[in-house]
């Protein structure tokens, strides 16, 4: 701030573990509270961020792992996330989750609007 750099535009990362690391299957839930506490603390908050395939990277369900991680994180308050943007079922969670926490308008073809054109 003292060097005019604006708060809004800085993107802190908390590094996620791999769950299947011995010890770090407790981190995800201190992200998610880490993410609720970086925009509870700051103000204006700064932008959050996750590498998603680093919380499943060596487990059997990856996708699985990695689509309900998404989702809670985005109910915590992440803005944003290095992802894999061709996983339908992936983005049709952000969609639905961005829904249903009111930050997308409902309408019946609400997923149709995150496919591209």
């Amino acid at each position: 701030m003292e060097l005019d750099f604006a708060v809004n535009k800085l993107f802190i990362d908390p590094i996620v573990l791999p769950v299947n690391v011995p010890g770090a299957q407790t981190q995800p839930g201190y992200i998610l509270e880490a993410l609720r506490q970086i925009k509870i603390l700051n103000d204006p908050a700064p932008m959050t961020t996750v590498g998603l395939s680093n919380v499943s990277q060596g487990t059997t369900e990856r996708s699985l792992i990695n689509r309900v991680f998404l989702s809670m994180a985005i109910s915590a308050g992440l803005d944003s996330g290095i992802v894999d943007v061709f996983d339908d079922k992936l983005m049709d969670i952000v969609a639905t989750t961005e829904m249903l926490l009111n930050k997308q308008i409902y309408l019946d073809s609400f997923l149709k609007a995150y496919r591209p054109l």
